[in-house]
């Protein structure tokens, strides 16, 4: 199926000739420079307050279909292109049925460095969204980043939004905050009286931003994805391996990422193509996990367009280093998978797990 073009929604607000020429002429003397870290409502927006420029087109909210190397995040979604509206230029738009991975990116225009909390919300489709239809629905959690003065940062990890959060196929809207110690910004506590009030908000605060996106559904469905949780329960940091046992057809692809900050090197496999389905293919990452580390680890399968009906499998195993160098076996999760023919088209389901609770082995 070939990809849909972007498509800008009815429903994005700017403003009229005689509006621009009534603000811009009357009111640009009042505009004031910022005093602060702040989101683009648009591409060419210097974060002047109060804004009266478009309020849905934020170039600061990245949609990706895929995570990108952690350690090219700064160079391809921080300052070399913040002069670039990239989902627009990829004609990217939120695919269904898959995790969407959205980058963020805020400026610091003051000359110190700051430190400020990054958040992403969606809302269903409207002309503007009043808080209240979206502070309960956060994708990922906060990130918190310091921006040196005068330049530009993205958050360090892609916002997920999973398979479980999507909603129908639409019209959406992704909502970005900067807040920081002292601002809480947007809370679940604070009201509008009406959309006008909210407009009134949006344009004399440059900590929030929207971008209009589109919910379609171009790629093939029989793309699969797990998250599970990695733990290091132990007071030391330790090093730890992942491995992925696959028992898939010939041609699939199977990745592994985690990227929390905390990890160094983050989990980034890429796509590994496995050659066969004699189980002795396997896809590992290693890395050190910090003490009582709590994550996600993402699992991505994706089987050839040609798979083969029957029964397969993928198994994700956990090891930890002891200290007397050898590995501990800590767990596994056993993903059952079918691929069965029908209706003229393969599907993917899976139809079983099997999941061991993680237990370090005594030495």
């Amino acid at each position: 199926m070939q990809k849909q073009q972007l498509r800008l929604p009815v429903h994005s607000i700017t403003l009229s000739s005689w509006q621009k020429k009534r603000f811009f002429h009357s009111k640009q003397q009042h505009m004031a420079k910022p005093t602060n870290v702040f989101v683009r409502d648009y591409l060419t927006d210097n974060g002047d307050v109060p804004n009266y420029g478009g309020l849905n087109l934020s170039p600061d909210i990245v949609p990706q279909l895929s995570p990108a190397d952690p350690s090219k995040v700064q160079q391809l979604y921080g300052l070399p292109t913040y002069g670039q509206d990239i989902a627009t230029q990829e004609k990217i738009n939120i695919e269904a049925g898959q995790s969407n991975y959205i980058y963020m990116r805020a400026k610091n225009p003051t000359t110190a460095s700051l430190t400020v909390q990054l958040s992403l919300y969606w809302s269903s489709g409207g002309t503007l969204q009043i808080p209240s239809q979206w502070i309960n629905q956060q994708i990922g959690q906060s990130q918190q980043i310091t921006i040196p003065a005068s330049t530009v940062r993205a958050a360090p990890e892609p916002f997920i939004w999973t398979p479980l959060q999507l909603p129908d196929l639409g019209h959406y809207c992704l909502i970005a905050q900067v807040t920081w110690n002292g601002f809480n910004g947007i809370t679940k506590a604070t009201t509008f009286p009406n959309l006008a009030a909210w407009w009134t908000y949006c344009r004399n605060n440059n900590t929030i931003a929207q971008r209009n996106m589109e919910m379609v559904n171009v790629k093939p469905n029989n793309r699969v994805e797990w998250n599970l949780d990695l733990l290091n329960p132990d007071p030391n940091p330790l090093l730890h391996t992942v491995v992925a046992v696959c028992n898939v057809p010939e041609g699939s692809t199977v990745a592994l990422y985690c990227s929390a900050p905390q990890l160094n090197p983050p989990i980034s496999t890429g796509p590994v193509t496995i050659l066969g389905t004699d189980n002795n293919q396997n896809v590992i990452a290693s890395t050190m996990f910090p003490a009582n580390f709590q994550g996600t680890l993402q699992l991505i399968f994706q089987p050839p367009g040609n798979a083969q009906p029957g029964l397969y499998s993928i198994v994700a195993q956990q090891y930890a280093a002891s200290s007397s160098g050898k590995y501990d076996f800590l767990g596994s999760y056993t993903f059952e998978i079918t691929i069965s023919l029908g209706d003229d088209e393969r599907k993917t389901l899976i139809v079983a797990h099997q999941h061991q609770l993680l237990k370090k082995l005594l030495s």
